[in-house]
């Protein structure tokens, strides 16, 4: 499979699918033992295969050794991929995060892990929490995968029907997790790039969607008629001051250039609770089949997020940069773009 080549009036973009990295000489080391581009652009799903994941991080690290730019490098990916990472980062930021356990499976022993889940349920009980809890798949995405248990004899039916199929999880690791209610029934997501704020939205889901929704963003670029039909209420949305600083630090701690991160305001305390980082993530499109409702015009009508991300590529380019070229490295399996970057 031959690489794609865009020649764009700015740089030159080869876009790599990852799977197939090993045929491109983009990627391949040449006899002069350096990658043949002179930046990176990591865009391949968080919730990737296992396999992806493995050789996505390889290429990540050998052009990092090579003292190139990364657009969300190793330690990114190594975040983006495990939502108990995504728990620690947010705390270390100083946000409040839903009360979790991670637990991993032993050896496919269905004895073992029932056992560790009752004692992770006993863990989070003694905490305070309450059912229903959720039981999410640590390198999930998507909502995929989410179960809501409303008991011990409900934890121990997914238990043994896990057990069976495996279909939840990846990487041999279950959150689970406290279950918040969000005030007005609304989400929120914030887009950073570059160390500054891109856009934020309210995300309010639809009655009867499934509960593995509360946990994506929908269809907030391009999506098929189906996902059109379930997919979220979109509104644009300022963040406070301090729920910017929190997303930034968060940016910053797990060293991304961009992606987003999910937030709920609890119905009982008020509080803001964050929940998922989003690294590789679909921009809001004006023209997308679900766009963004701005009843107060703060995005204007001629926004363009992902000129805000092509600009940030063309920065991060050696200088000097006008016709550079630059590898987007994706996934075919697991396509997150709502369209190409025009750099």
């Amino acid at each position: 499979m031959k690489a794609i080549k865009l020649k764009l009036p700015r740089a030159l973009v080869e876009i790599v699918s990852v799977e197939r990295a090993d045929q491109c000489d983009v990627v391949l080391l040449p006899p002069s033992g350096k990658p043949q581009c002179d930046l990176l652009v990591n865009r391949v799903s968080d919730a990737a295969p296992p396999a992806t994941v493995k050789k996505t991080a390889a290429i990540l690290a050998l052009f990092e050794l090579h003292g190139l730019p990364v657009i969300n490098g190793h330690k990114c990916f190594s975040v983006g991929t495990s939502k108990w990472l995504h728990h620690q980062v947010l705390e270390s930021a100083g946000c409040s995060v839903p009360r979790s356990v991670a637990i991993s499976r032993l050896d496919g022993d269905t004895e073992r892990f029932r056992c560790a889940l009752r004692s992770a349920t006993c863990d989070l009980m003694g905490l305070g929490c309450k059912w229903p809890l959720l039981l999410k798949p640590n390198s999930g995405g998507f909502g995929e995968g989410i179960a809501s248990i409303s008991s011990v004899e409900e934890l121990e039916q997914w238990a043994d029907k896990e057990s069976v199929d495996g279909s939840t999880e990846t990487d041999g690791i279950t959150v689970l997790q406290e279950c918040l209610t969000p005030r007005e029934n609304k989400f929120y997501r914030v887009w950073f790039v570059g160390g500054k704020i891109c856009a934020a939205v309210a995300v309010v889901r639809p009655t009867g969607v499934a509960e593995g929704a509360l946990f994506t963003g929908g269809c907030v670029g391009s999506c098929s008629l189906k996902e059109r039909l379930a997919a979220p209420v979109f509104t644009t949305w300022d963040p406070p001051a301090e729920v910017q600083e929190r997303v930034l630090k968060a940016a910053e701690i797990a060293a991304a250039d961009c992606g987003s991160i999910e937030l709920l305001y609890d119905s009982h305390t008020g509080r803001a609770f964050y929940f998922d980082m989003n690294m590789v993530t679909t921009l809001p499109e004006p023209e997308s089949p679900n766009p963004v409702r701005d009843p107060e015009n703060l995005w204007g009508s001629g926004y363009d997020f992902y000129s805000e991300l092509a600009d940030y590529i063309i920065v991060r380019l050696p200088s000097p940069h006008t016709q550079k070229a630059a590898a987007m490295l994706t996934s075919k399996e697991h396509s997150t773009f709502g369209r190409s970057l025009e750099l």
